[in-house]
């Protein structure tokens, strides 16, 4: 049998290694980041779990990943020294930040919108 949980299927079948987890209130849900590459949003309803969106933009181990409140995106960062914003609900890209001169290990955003 599989020791993995249903929800976390989408990132076996890359890797298991898990390399960035954030827990979002507003969205009630987990946005895991994953050796490779991808990203899934896991919606939390106290019953089950369920994978809500996919993202599989990064070419390498996502190692950071943020929740900008007032605009309601994802970002995700990784040793492919990408960063990508998109909509957590859908997996619908926003944008792409290229050419940092290192991996993304860490990302901090100012959440006030004035």
């Amino acid at each position: 049998g599989s020791d993995v949980h249903p929800a976390l299927q989408p990132l076996s079948t890359h890797t298991l290694a898990i390399t960035a987890i954030l827990y979002v209130p507003e969205l009630r849900a987990l946005v895991i980041g994953a050796a490779g590459g991808r990203v899934v949003v896991v919606d939390l309803d106290g019953v089950s779990y369920q994978v809500s969106s996919s993202f599989h933009q990064h070419l390498k181990a996502v190692r950071a990943v943020e929740y900008i409140v007032p605009y309601k995106y994802v970002v995700s960062g990784g040793t492919d020294r990408d960063i990508f914003m998109w909509e957590p609900r859908t997996g619908r890209s926003i944008g792409t930040l290229r050419g940092h001169g290192s991996a993304v290990i860490q990302m901090t955003f100012h959440q006030d919108t004035e």
